[in-house]
């Protein structure tokens, strides 16, 4: 059983066939691909909240195709870096309140919309990622396209879900990590390490960091009028915020995803390796850009 077949995410589920009926090409990333990957006896009790929408990956004309179909037109929205912060106020005895702060980056993705703001509820849940947009700054490339994506049956249709690399890399990058986002891959790392072998589990991590590496000459480039965005923490120390996620995925999560992958029916051995090569990889990501090695990987 994947996890998307499990009772309360179901809804995710039947919209990633919805989408892929609609657009066969689509190869689904974030949350539900992560999820749709995720698969054991013990999967019901994952503590993974269910997510409301849906991403995708499309060649830019295939997105076009997909916007006709519903007879929408394809808009560009910005993502927008979501983050909780508590604070304390004199309400009451000892009230804490919650704000939400809002930052728009440089990065985008496209949404069907129609003139009329009518059409089907579907296309609300839907953001397109395509050659043209990237994921945040990780690239689509011709790789992911037309070869990074493994196919997974549900119910009666076979859907495209991208390879871990892809996840690893649009979920663990300096504008995508976020807990919830960590927790969620932690739960792949041990699924992957046991689904490919450790051979090709490793380069598979190695690919991740090519793509976030490549997402970070990605940010350099950026047009002169995102100079003030390139003055943030996350660009500036971009290469240090990559190192930390080796760190926790190595400290603080190691017990999480242990707990997680027994559930799943995955041996101590087994997770302690996927564990331990993740961890080190993304802990040494400055030594492998400057020893070339990830450069060599062809994306």
């Amino acid at each position: 059983m994947t996890f998307v077949e499990t009772r309360e995410h179901r809804p995710e589920m039947e919209r990633a066939i919805k989408v892929t009926r609609d657009s066969p090409k689509a190869i689904l990333i974030g949350s539900v691909g992560l999820h749709t990957l995720l698969r054991g006896e013990g999967i019901n009790g994952l503590d993974i909240e269910p997510t409301k929408d849906v991403d995708v990956v499309l060649s830019q004309a295939d997105a076009e195709l997909f916007s006709k179909l519903h007879g929408g037109k394809l808009t560009r929205e910005p993502l927008v870096d979501m983050r909780r912060r508590k604070y304390g106020v004199p309400m009451g005895d000892n009230y804490t309140g919650e704000i939400l702060l809002l930052s728009t980056d440089p990065f985008g993705f496209l949404r069907v919309v129609h003139e009329d703001m009518r059409g089907e509820d579907i296309l609300r849940k839907v953001d397109i990622f395509t050659e043209m947009t990237g994921v945040g700054p990780i690239p689509v490339t011709e790789h992911v396209l037309n070869a990074g994506f493994v196919e997974v049956q549900l119910e009666e249709l076979k859907v495209r879900v991208a390879k871990p690399f892809f996840l690893f890399a649009t979920h663990a990058n300096p504008f995508a990590r976020t807990a919830i986002r960590m927790k969620r891959l932690g739960y792949l790392i041990p699924e992957a390490y046991v689904a490919l072998g450790e051979d090709a589990y490793e380069k598979e991590v190695k690919m991740a960091l090519r793509y976030i590496s490549y997402g970070k000459a990605n940010v350099l480039d950026l047009e002169p009028k995102y100079s003030r965005f390139r003055k943030e923490e996350k660009v500036r120390n971009y290469d240090g915020r990559v190192v930390m996620v080796g760190d926790y995925v190595g400290t603080e999560l190691r017990k999480k995803i242990e707990h997680v992958g027994r559930k799943m029916g995955i041996g101590s051995v087994e997770i302690g390796r996927a564990v331990g090569i993740f961890a080190d990889l993304f802990s040494s990501y400055r030594s492998l850009e400057k020893r070339t090695e990830l450069a060599e990987l062809a994306i």
